[in-house]
Parts: C-alpha cells; sequence; structure tokens
C-alpha cells in the first residue's frame, strides 16, 4: 500500500472535524487539544481555568470622604461630651471644698459627745461668720475650723421652721453625752450643702449636696 492510500482517509478525517469546529462551540487546533471559544485558552498549553472563565480582577471601591453634615454632628456630639465631663468635673470639685469644713465639724460633734459623755462634763461648738471652734478641749481634738472664702452657715433648729445665721450661735453638748438636735447648712456661689445630727451620737443622719443654677 501506497502513501497515497494512507493520507486520503485523513484527508478526510480533518476536513470534518473542521467543519464541525467552524459550525459549533469546539474548536481543534493543530496541536490536537480541544478549544471552547467560551473558555479561551490562559496559556500556551490551551489549557482553560477550572472555572470555565478567566479569574477576574477584584475591584477595589474607591475610599468616600466624610460629608460637611457628618463632620458637624461628630463636632456637636464631642462638644456636648466635653461640656458634661466639665460641668461634672466642677461639681464634684465644688462638693470636694464644701465637705471638708463639714468633715471636721462631724469629727468636733463625735469627739464632744465621747469626751462629755466619759468627763461628764459639758462642751460646746460656738460659731461665727468666718468658721467654728469648740470650747473645753484641749490638744488635736479642738481647735478651729476657717470657712472657705464665700463660704457661709446656717442652723435649724429643732421645732424651729427656718434657717437662721450660724453666726453668734452655740451647739450645746451636755454632761449626759447628748447633744442639741439640729441641722446645718453650708452654702457657697456653687452649691448647698446640708446635714442633720443625731442628738444621741453627734454623727449626721443625712448630707445632701445641692448645685446651686448659675
Amino acid at each position: 500500500m501506497t502513501s497515497g492510500g494512507n493520507d486520503k482517509p485523513r484527508a478526510v478525517l480533518w476536513s470534518a472535524v473542521a467543519q464541525r469546529g467552524t459550525s459549533g462551540d469546539t474548536a481543534f487546533a493543530s496541536d490536537g487539544f480541544a478549544r471552547s471559544e467560551a473558555c479561551p485558552p490562559t496559556s500556551e498549553s490551551g489549557v482553560c481555568t477550572p472555572s470555565g472563565f478567566r479569574p477576574r480582577t477584584p475591584k477595589v471601591r474607591a475610599l468616600r470622604g466624610f460629608t460637611l453634615l457628618e463632620v458637624i454632628i461628630v463636632i456637636t456630639l464631642i462638644a456636648i461630651f466635653a461640656g458634661t465631663a466639665v460641668m461634672n468635673f466642677e461639681s464634684l470639685d465644688a462638693e470636694e471644698v464644701m465637705r471638708r469644713p463639714a468633715d471636721e465639724l462631724i469629727r468636733m460633734s463625735k469627739q464632744a459627745v465621747r469626751a462629755s459623755a466619759v468627763e461628764s462634763r459639758p462642751f460646746t461648738i460656738y460659731f461665727d461668720k468666718t468658721g467654728f471652734s469648740v470650747a473645753g478641749m484641749e490638744g488635736n481634738e479642738g481647735g478651729r475650723v476657717e470657712l472657705p472664702a464665700e463660704m457661709t452657715m446656717e442652723l435649724l433648729r429643732w421645732g424651729n421652721r427656718d434657717w437662721t445665721p450660724a453666726d453668734g450661735q452655740a451647739w450645746m453638748f451636755g454632761s449626759n453625752g447628748l447633744c442639741d438636735a439640729i441641722k446645718v447648712r453650708f452654702m457657697s456661689p456653687q452649691g448647698v450643702l446640708e446635714m442633720g445630727f443625731n442628738p444621741l451620737t453627734g454623727s449626721p443622719t443625712d448630707q445632701v449636696f445641692s448645685n446651686l443654677p448659675r
């Protein structure tokens, strides 16, 4: 058999393949690999990706800036929080200043009750415009307490309805260890601190601090 006889069937085969490749989606290259038009080759070998498509390049979203309205809202919230924090700090500072002489008065009243019961003799706390002191007590237990600037005191005695200035008044502690039932008010431009005292122990029964409106 001659070589020309073998070439004829091969030529017919390649002609049919070429017709099929032009009529459908599949085409055969000269290297014998089938290639799909929907799946273009991604390499020299003509092998498609597993998904059948070229890998997509991820889209990067453009960064969007803040609008003017958003900036204004954030600045407003920061200003509100900052103002609230400043007011709270000022309130705490004013209350701390007022509690210093109040704590000293509590210390004096407790010591006067205890000393009067032990020594069986009376003691007295005197008030004036600038402070208060306990009479008859020696050492560190006595002494005088000065009020801060612009601070005043008022007293409300048992049975009375009106507060009166503490200047010139006395708080008596009897020889039996009992004291007058009174309420004391510390006042300043920043706030008011009120305290009630137990006549049996000289300890405060309640303490209420309130800010004054500016």
